[in-house]
């Protein structure tokens, strides 16, 4: 499903000091300028919470949200950021409703988690420092058919 944005765009003026304005409320209909599900802290609980963060624009600023989703261990999906405006020479610009970003973010956390091979660096280190003595009489460390030679 591609979500299209919605015609009209919103203008805002980025907030330069460095407190936030958090709010409890966000619509669907409200133009949203970032959101980003990560694993935090939940104050007093122990473990860990998915939250949404949206930043939504109110009154020509930036409004912060943080929605908790619910325990981390039911998210199999990676945290993820999406933006639905960018900030250009001082004057922020937002494309897109909570509604879209969130229907984005759906999409996000239907999408298996990236597989990340570990590799084994002590060989790695052992193998590069093998190469390392053979190239000043430029001789190779691979034999025919790409097998490993040592010396």
């Amino acid at each position: 499903m591609t979500v299209q944005p919605t015609e009209k765009v919103w203008k805002f003026k980025p907030d330069k000091s460095l407190s936030e304005a958090i709010t409890k409320t966000v619509f669907n209909d409200e133009p949203c300028y970032y959101l980003g599900e990560f694993n935090l802290q939940h104050e007093g609980k122990t473990g860990r919470i998915r939250f949404q963060v949206l930043r939504v624009v109110r009154n020509d600023k930036l409004v912060t949200a943080y929605v908790p989703l619910g325990s981390a261990g039911n998210f199999t999906a990676n945290q993820f950021q999406t933006w639905g405006g960018q900030v250009v020479d001082g004057r922020g610009t937002a494309w897109h409703t909570v509604a879209e970003l969130r229907d984005m973010a759906d999409e996000l956390r239907g999408q298996k988690p990236l597989q990340i091979e570990h590799t084994d660096l002590q060989s790695a280190f052992r193998n590069h420092a093998e190469e390392k003595k053979h190239w000043p009489n430029r001789h190779s460390t691979f034999g025919r058919k790409g097998s490993l030679v040592r010396a």
